[in-house]
């Protein structure tokens, strides 16, 4: 079997797994190779060892990415975790605070104590 195949945008997208938008895009930047045919439509140029190579490296990434965000959702509540048990504190911390104010002796009246 020949190793290049050409596809529709259609198809390549499918392969790609990405919108046919996307392959126009990259067919006009030069970053996926194709030409136009006579009717003006693309075909593209994908070599079945490139679109194993993209596949693996598109899984990788989506690896990547999702072990990424887990790791963001546990930071995420971790540090809901403390905002949470910091705010139940607040009216503790108030109280104190209070009688620390009611309990406040002048600054003579430590100086001159009988």
């Amino acid at each position: 079997m020949d190793d290049n195949k050409t596809l529709t945008v259609k198809q390549a997208a499918d392969r790609l797994g990405i919108s046919k938008d996307a392959v126009r895009k990259r067919l006009e930047r030069g970053t996926l190779a194709g030409e136009k045919d006579k009717s003006g439509r693309w075909q593209v140029f994908l070599s079945s060892h490139k679109s194993d190579q993209s596949e693996f490296v598109s899984r990788e990434l989506y690896e990547q990415v999702k072990n990424e965000r887990d790791y963001l959702r546990q930071e995420l509540e971790r540090k809901d975790h403390i905002l949470m048990s910091l705010t139940k504190r607040i009216p503790e911390l108030e109280t104190i605070e209070h009688k620390k104010t009611r309990e406040r002796i002048p600054w003579y009246k430590k100086l001159f104590k009988s």
